[in-house]
């Protein structure tokens, strides 16, 4: 049975009643995959299947924890914008690289919706209670890939 989080193609996950699954930095048994990325266990961590919206968040994190975004063309879009865009196109500065390295560390999941079509929007809250929402879309050959990625202020 789907949770309220269930989006259409979508597939649940066993144990994750909610639809809240796979986003490193989770609690286990509140969306967290044991040995994902953001969970302190270093390179060898399990990932989610390749080609789902979770391996695509899951492998940019860990490209940001490391600060090698090599290959970032798997996870990312090629018709990316913003932040997404600049991180395929190895745009970024080394200043962003060495930030982004405590941005990506202890995310949680706060929301996730359709985004239209064949779309996803993930909302992920790090430690420092900035937002960082993934769009993410199936694309030919239906793999998901992150189309855009925004990290805002967390203060209201």
């Amino acid at each position: 049975m789907a949770g309220a989080g269930a989006v259409a193609g979508v597939p649940p996950i066993p144990g994750d009643p909610a639809g809240a699954v796979g986003i490193p930095g989770a609690p286990p048994g509140e969306g967290g995959i044991p040995g994902g990325p953001g969970q302190g266990q270093g390179q060898g961590q399990q990932l989610a299947p390749k080609g789902t919206w979770e391996y695509a968040i899951q492998r940019l994190m860990q490209m940001a924890e490391t600060g090698d975004y090599s290959g970032a063309d798997e996870v990312i879009s090629k018709t990316a914008k913003g932040l997404a865009g600049s991180i395929r196109s190895g745009d970024l500065n080394s200043s962003q690289v060495e930030a982004y390295k405590t941005t990506f560390k202890n995310l949680n999941m706060t929301n996730r919706k359709a985004a239209g079509g064949n779309a996803l929007q993930v909302t992920l809250q790090n430690g420092q209670k900035q937002f960082l929402q993934f769009t993410v879309s199936k694309e030919e050959g239906g793999t998901f890939r992150i189309k855009d990625l925004v990290i805002r202020d967390g203060k209201k």
